[in-house]
């Protein structure tokens, strides 16, 4: 919500949403220098960061909010009282 690029762990859930949104970079855990030179990229690169942080703004916006988000986990209730 910040506007800021996301540097993440690279892990399958947290990749196909940075990926589809395009609001950031994913890097293998544990390793240090694959997330300092995505820092590093973002730094030297100053348009593509205000980019992908404008791009994971509006998914907030549009998308991962209470207001959008508030039926599915309505249903998800819904579906779990109908299983038990």
């Amino acid at each position: 919500m910040a506007g800021l690029p996301i540097v993440c762990s690279d892990f399958p859930v947290w990749r196909r949403l940075i990926d589809e949104i395009g609001c950031g970079l994913c890097v293998p855990p544990n390793d240090p220098r694959a997330l300092a030179e995505a820092i590093t990229r973002l730094s030297e690169n100053p348009d593509e960061a205000r980019a992908m942080g404008r791009r994971g703004r509006e998914a907030v916006l549009s998308r991962y909010r209470w207001e959008t988000q508030a039926q599915n986990l309505v249903d998800l209730y819904r579906s779990a009282l109908r299983a038990g």
